[in-house]
């Protein structure tokens, strides 16, 4: 049946004969053999060859792309680690250094190491730089950043105390620019780092902070711009304690210190005055630290050596170790300290600085007591110092003896 079909396939033209069939099989199985070889070559060529927008480098070391950093060939081959050059060149030494300032500039400063050897420290671009310590009050000037507690009273800005500790400091996280309400300023930094970008924190335009939270039975921050009216501000306690952070203005003669900072409490500029023997703290970070940083202080510090006593530090830390103060102190040409102490009279011929009559004036081994005086005939002296002269009778001049 199966036969009767086909033939009759074949006969209409439907189908071609199984003789050319066959024929033609064995030329498509050689052109497809053919075939397959010819793409697998090229293909094994194709991957040899560097695929598009590939540059070969110079020597071996496998290919890059435009923008990779440049492979070379050799143990160190591949990205660079932090502090290594490209090129397979050795990895800079890690470097913790110590000691005490000797000098400070605006891109470095140089130590003095525990051994004595001099150290130039050179601030990286992102170098962590923090600066702690004292300070006496002569360093609280217009344009500096403090932060303080204080009652102030809301109508007129002005503390109701004097204020015994103030922190000289850098805005950050930790000390926002603004007036808060007591034990509220943490709370406004963790609320920055959850929120950054947002509006600013305390009426602080653009600081980036975020909007803040609002203190416990309170309404929380304006949006900055806006300006409270005065029913608002007199709302509440008049007299309510707060922290303080922002910039100096002026100081008057008496002491009263003005500070500017935005807040949303009041409309009075602030003004305090410092307690007898204020606690001054400093709490610096960044570039703004630099021109604290005194003579003598503590330093440790991280960065790579760059140098046989050089070095590029990432990170730095500064503790002084006595009071910073402004007011330069006068060094005679010796370059030592004295205390000139001034007397009521100097005996002619005593020492500066001695007490007349004391155990350090100068008392000339061959000058007499008395000076000698020629008589009145033939120049006979007075009698040694060592002998009394006569005593004179009360109201009768003797004259002198005849030899």
């Amino acid at each position: 049946m199966a036969r009767q079909i086909l033939s009759r396939a074949v006969s209409r033209g439907n189908i071609v004969s199984s003789r050319l069939i066959g024929g033609a099989s064995k030329w498509m199985t050689l052109i497809l053999i053919v075939s397959a070889c010819f793409w697998g070559c090229s293909q094994f060529g194709w991957a040899q060859l560097p695929p598009p927008g590939v540059i070969p480098p110079h020597e071996g070391g496998g290919f890059q792309r435009p923008g990779m950093v440049p492979q070379y060939p050799g143990p160190m081959r591949g990205n660079p680690l932090p502090g290594q050059r490209p090129g397979g060149q050795p990895q800079l030494p890690r470097l913790e250094a110590s000691g005490t300032v000797e000098e400070v500039g605006p891109m470095g400063m140089v130590i003095v190491s525990p051994t004595g050897q001099k150290w130039q420290l050179l601030f990286d671009r992102e170098c962590k730089l923090q600066l702690t310590g004292k300070a006496m009050p002569d360093v609280l000037r217009p344009g500096v950043v403090i932060s303080f507690t204080a009652e102030i009273d809301k109508k007129t800005g002005q503390a109701t105390e004097k204020v015994s500790a103030v922190t000289i400091c850098t805005p950050d996280q930790q000390h926002l620019l603004g007036v808060f309400p007591e034990g509220t300023m943490a709370a406004m930094g963790e609320a920055a780092d959850a929120g950054a970008g947002a509006a600013g924190v305390g009426g602080f335009p653009g600081s980036g902070f975020g909007s803040g939270l609002a203190p416990e039975g309170g309404a929380p921050p304006q949006q900055p711009g806006r300006q409270h009216s005065r029913r608002q501000v007199e709302t509440g306690p008049p007299v309510e304690r707060f922290e303080v952070c922002g910039r100096i203005t002026g100081i008057t003669k008496t002491g009263k210190i003005t500070v500017a900072a935005p807040n949303h409490h009041f409309r009075a500029p602030i003004q305090f005055e410092l307690a007898e023997n204020p606690d001054i703290s400093l709490e610096l970070s960044g570039r703004e630290a630099v021109p604290f940083i005194a003579r003598g202080a503590k330093v440790t510090g991280k960065g790579v050596q760059i140098a046989p006593t050089a070095g590029r530090m990432s990170e730095i830390t500064v503790e002084l170790v006595e009071p910073l103060t402004l007011t330069q102190k006068r060094e005679p040409r010796n370059g030592t300290h004295r205390t000139v102490e001034r007397t009521p009279e100097r005996l002619p011929g005593s020492l500066p600085g001695t007490l007349p009559g004391g155990a350090g004036a100068h008392k000339p081994d061959a000058a007499p007591a008395s000076q000698e005086k020629p008589g009145p005939e033939g120049g006979a002296g007075n009698p040694p110092s060592d002998q009394e002269p006569p005593k004179k009778a009360a109201g009768i001049d003797l004259p002198p003896l005849n030899n």
